[in-house]
């Protein structure tokens, strides 16, 4: 009897130990080009407009583990997974059948083909330009970016270019619509369940950085860090000391933040080109930095 428990014990805590383990793997794809876990969310900025993507769930296909992507206020999702290096995505609501969408093992000139329920998303195939671009966005300049480019299908429908950075995943693409062709340009991101966008536990110090671009029309990014949680206000003003616009006004936890300014004041009108100040104000604290609007 006392073998025959023995036995039971060692089976039960390796089938413990063998489902804890796919669990991890199912709950989180490795840091790479193309990271995924319920949590993480990208902001991207065309202009004034912004598109929000956000991973949401994990669900089941077919004996395979995706993760549910809501893209804004959408009320279907959309899956991706990564395999042997490979991105796949899945469109359950038009679609049954997966493809792949992106290699990230390619050599520079690598095709490769894409389903055909996909190529108004993706074109006919996706292209392989290189791994060693470097990419401009709002956060912070990327370097060593895979960049790829899809061979157009549809009229005005689909990706263009698309820039994968590592440990972010897609921090720029370029498509097509009906409203013409459109460059986004990532703007935030969290890929950790904090509530910050790049929440990051080694932040000792406030610190407030460069508006980017600058000079910049008609959108630029202002970032900065907070080392403790508190109430924060950031405001646009004038040359003259003018208060144009309120960016952010409620409490933030410690991490890095973004905030986007699209040259707008309080009424929605278009301010002039010229030299404009931000003031970000938090506890007992102030700082004031200059940027300038060229239209």
């Amino acid at each position: 009897m006392k073998i025959k428990w023995i036995l039971f014990l060692s089976f039960l805590i390796t089938a413990l130990f063998i489902l804890s383990k796919n669990f991890a793997q199912i709950d989180e794809v490795p840091s790479g080009y193309f990271p995924l876990k319920i949590g993480y969310r990208w902001t991207y900025t065309y202009k004034t407009i912004t598109v929000n993507k956000e991973i949401v769930a994990i669900a089941r296909f077919d004996g395979k583990f995706y993760y549910g992507m809501r893209i804004n206020d959408s009320d279907y999702l959309t899956f991706f997974r990564v395999s042997n290096d490979t991105v796949y995505t899945l469109d359950t609501v038009n679609h049954r059948n997966e493809s792949p969408i992106f290699i990230l093992n390619a050599n520079v000139g690598d095709r490769l083909t894409i389903h055909p329920d996909y190529i108004c998303n993706y074109g006919s195939s996706t292209v392989f330009y290189g791994g060693e671009d470097t990419v401009s966005t709002f956060v912070e300049n990327f370097t060593q970016c895979f960049h790829f480019y899809h061979i157009k299908k549809c009229m005005d429908a689909g990706a263009l270019d698309s820039w994968l950075a590592k440990d972010v995943g897609l921090i720029k693409f370029i498509s097509d619509s009906y409203f013409g062709v459109r460059t986004w340009t990532l703007s935030s991101y969290s890929t950790s369940t904090s509530v910050n966008s790049n929440s990051d536990s080694k932040i000792s110090s406030f610190k407030m950085y460069d508006n980017f671009p600058n000079p910049f029309n008609p959108t630029t990014a202002i970032k900065f860090d907070l080392p403790e949680a508190c109430n924060v206000e950031l405001i646009i003003l004038d040359i003259l000391g003018r208060e144009i616009r309120t960016l952010v006004n409620e409490y933030k936890t410690t991490g890095s933040c973004t905030a986007i300014w699209d040259s707008k004041d309080y009424l929605g009108n278009d301010v002039s080109s010229g030299i404009y100040f931000y003031n970000i104000r938090f506890s007992d604290y102030s700082q004031t930095k200059k940027m300038v609007l060229l239209r």
